[in-house]
C-alpha cells in the first residue's frame, strides 16, 4: 500500500476501554497516535465554523462497490465465505442487472439505480472525493479487525485511486472512517453541538425527523433546520437554494451514495459539512448505536456489561 505504508494500533478517545487497540488496526499514511489525530480532526472541523466550507466524506464498502464494482473475493476471508459471496453476487446480477442497489441491511435504503446511471454516480463520487481531499477530509474505511475480514479486497483500489487523482494526500486531509462515528456519537458530540445551529440534509419526515431533531437538541444544539431530500434518488437530487440556510454552523448530510451529488452543492456553507448517514439513523433510534463499533461509547457499553465489543458479532 503505497499511500498507507503503516499498520498502526487504532484508538479513539471515549472508546479506549471497550474498543481496545489490541483488537483493531489501521492502515495509515503516518506513524503516531490515532488519539492525537482524532483531536486534530475535531479541532479542524470546529475551527472551520463561520470561516470556510469543510467537507468530511465517508467511504466504506458501499461506496467502494459503487466506485470499483463488486469485488467478491476477499483473500483474508474463508474460501466458503468467498464462494457464498460469489453466488450472492451472481444471484443479484441475474435479478437486477448491472445497476446499484445501495442499502444498509435492516436499517435503510439509499437508492436503486439502473446500469445506465452507474457512470454518472461514479463520476459524482470521484469529484466529491477530490473536493473533500482539497477542502476537508476523506474518511476512508481502512481498519482491519483480525479474524473479521470486511472490505480488504478494495484497499488496493483505494491506493490506486489516490495516485490517479494526483492530489496532495496525508494525515491532514484523510482520516479513519470511524472517527466520524466517534465524533458525532461519543463524548465529543456535546462539545461539537453545544449552542450550535445545525442544518440537516436528509430524507426523514414526520416522527423520524422529530426524533433526530430531539436527539440533536439533547446533545446541546441551539436549533435545527432541515432540507428534505428524496428517499431513493439522492444521487440526482437538486437542493433548493431557497431552503439552504447558510447561516447555520454545522451541516449533517445523510444521503447514502447521493453524498457525491449533495456535498458539492453545499460548497457555499461556511463550516463542517459532515457525511453522517448512519449517525442520523442512530439519532432516530438509539438502539442502532449498539449494532456497529464506535457508535456507543465506553460508558454505554460498560453499562451493558460489555468490556470488549470485538467479542460481539456486530
Amino acid at each position: 500500500m503505497k499511500n498507507f505504508p503503516y499498520l498502526v494500533s487504532f484508538e479513539v478517545p471515549g472508546f479506549l476501554t471497550t474498543h481496545p487497540s489490541s483488537s483493531i488496526k489501521l492502515l495509515s499514511p503516518v506513524e503516531g497516535e490515532p488519539g492525537k489525530w482524532f483531536d486534530q480532526v475535531f479541532f479542524d472541523a470546529t475551527n472551520s465554523i463561520g470561516k470556510k466550507f469543510y467537507p468530511i466524506l465517508r467511504l466504506s464498502d458501499g461506496e467502494y462497490q459503487a466506485l470499483f464494482g463488486r469485488r467478491s473475493w476477499n483473500s483474508e476471508d474463508r474460501i466458503t465465505t468467498n464462494i457464498l459471496r460469489l453466488a450472492q453476487h451472481f444471484r443479484d446480477w441475474l435479478r437486477r442487472g448491472r445497476g446499484i442497489y445501495a442499502f444498509t441491511e435492516g436499517v435503510y435504503s439509499s437508492g436503486v439505480y439502473d446500469g445506465h446511471e452507474v457512470q454518472a454516480i461514479r463520476k459524482a463520487l470521484t469529484d466529491s472525493i477530490m473536493l473533500a481531499f482539497s477542502k476537508g477530509r476523506v474518511a476512508l474505511h481502512l481498519n482491519v479487525i483480525p479474524g473479521r475480514p470486511f472490505c480488504e479486497q478494495y484497499f488496493k483500489d483505494i491506493d490506486s485511486l489516490i495516485d490517479q487523482l494526483s492530489l496532495k494526500f496525508g494525515a491532514d486531509n484523510y482520516c479513519p472512517f470511524y472517527f466520524v462515528y466517534a465524533m458525532l456519537l461519543g463524548p465529543y458530540a456535546n462539545r461539537l453541538y453545544s449552542a450550535r445551529s445545525i442544518l440537516v440534509v436528509h430524507s426523514a419526515t414526520g416522527e423520524k425527523q422529530s426524533r433526530i431533531t430531539a436527539s440533536l437538541l439533547r446533545l446541546g444544539a441551539a436549533r435545527v433546520r432541515w432540507v428534505t431530500i428524496s428517499k431513493d434518488r439522492s444521487c440526482f437530487d437538486v437542493l433548493s437554494l431557497s431552503d439552504l440556510d447558510l447561516s447555520m454552523e454545522i451541516c449533517l448530510v445523510g444521503g447514502g451514495l447521493g453524498k457525491g451529488n449533495l456535498i458539492p452543492q453545499l460548497a457555499g456553507f461556511k463550516g463542517p459539512v459532515i457525511d453522517a448517514g448512519y449517525v442520523l439513523e442512530c439519532y432516530a433510534d438509539e438502539r442502532l448505536k449498539f449494532c456497529r463499533v464506535y457508535c456507543a461509547s465506553d460508558t454505554e457499553w460498560l453499562e451493558r456489561g460489555v468490556n470488549n465489543v470485538f467479542d460481539l458479532n456486530i
